[in-house]
């Protein structure tokens, strides 16, 4: 699975994309997302998890907060994405339909609050 960032993404707004990979990688993320959304993990370096490839430096630092944020950079490839609990789950029930393999292109918006948009998708496409 990668993460990039594009500049100029989804109707020329700022996107982060999480791309590729397969149903067991799908799945690990969908648990890490749970981790933060439980309170286990509290800043999760989605960028370092061992089954994604950041691109070009992509920094995302998933955080759980007391409400919605959403996005926000830090640096020019650094962001930090602050949901709820609730958000979190959400987010993960968004993800579900990835962990059975089917053929094509398929894509998700995953960021409910404000910032830049944050895609899954099969493939380097949306």
């Amino acid at each position: 699975m990668k993460l990039e960032f594009f500049k100029d993404g989804n109707a020329g707004r700022p996107m982060l994309l999480l791309y590729g990979g397969g149903t067991e990688e799908v799945e690990l993320l969908r648990q890490a997302f749970r981790d933060v959304a439980q309170g286990r993990v509290r800043r999760l370096a989605v960028h370092n998890l061992p089954f994604v490839e950041a691109v070009e430096d992509c920094r995302l630092l998933a955080t759980l907060g007391p409400r919605d944020i959403g996005i926000e950079t830090t640096a020019p490839t650094d962001f930090t994405w602050t949901l709820d609990a609730e958000s979190w789950l959400g987010t993960d029930e968004l993800l579900a339909p990835f962990c059975d393999q089917e053929p094509g292109v398929r894509f998700q918006y995953l960021n409910p609050a404000r910032g830049p948009e944050v895609l899954y998708s099969t493939r380097r496409e949306w």
